[in-house]
């Protein structure tokens, strides 16, 4: 999970940052990753989840990721227009990416870039036809990462899983789509 989670930082500071401060940058974590994961403190890891749960997670974590619209293989919504430009943006002009308007100075194109730079990363390097499928991979294995780790919390792993998934607080659902109305 930790490689996961690092691996867009390690591009960042690789591809984005001066080279002069990026990479000594990217070694420090490197380096600190690999110490993290060689530490007595990582040696507990999450229990394994019987095999049928496993599957299951994996199964809802494809589910979740095919029908959320990520790659294009099913429905998008409207904010994928954005997701779609920012994958446009990063396959084909250098990174970092910066736009010079007309009437102004250069800006960069600032946003949180940590779900975009792997599969844009691909795209670059295996060409662009390759990011739907490089983005639904990159997505599935976070979520796949993420419901493993919701369904290992619990002594019911199936329970905690679907309860989270499908019954979710409102702050995890983008709050209440009304303002609550409380009596006087």
């Amino acid at each position: 999970m930790l490689v996961y989670l690092v691996s867009p930082a390690l591009v960042f500071l690789a591809t984005w940052i001066r080279p002069a401060i990026g990479w000594p940058a990217a070694l420090i974590v490197a380096i600190g990753l690999f110490q993290l994961v060689r530490s007595p403190a990582m040696a507990t890891p999450r229990p394994p989840l019987p095999r049928k749960t496993f599957w299951l997670v994996l199964l809802l974590a494809l589910g979740w990721t095919l029908f959320g619209g990520v790659g294009g293989y099913f429905p998008q919504n409207g904010d994928y227009i954005k997701h779609n430009l920012v994958f446009h943006d990063l396959v084909h002009q250098s990174w970092p990416v910066n736009y010079a308007p007309p009437a102004g100075e250069k800006t960069y194109l600032c946003y949180g870039l940590g779900y975009y730079l792997i599969p844009a990363l691909g795209g670059k390097l295996l060409g662009e036809n390759l990011v739907p499928l490089l983005t639904l991979v990159w997505t599935f294995g976070g979520a796949a990462l993420f419901f493993y780790w919701v369904a290992s919390l619990g002594q019911a792993p199936v329970k905690t899983l679907l309860m989270i998934l499908f019954f979710p607080a409102p702050a995890f659902s983008g709050g209440c789509s009304k303002p609550m109305a409380f009596p006087a």
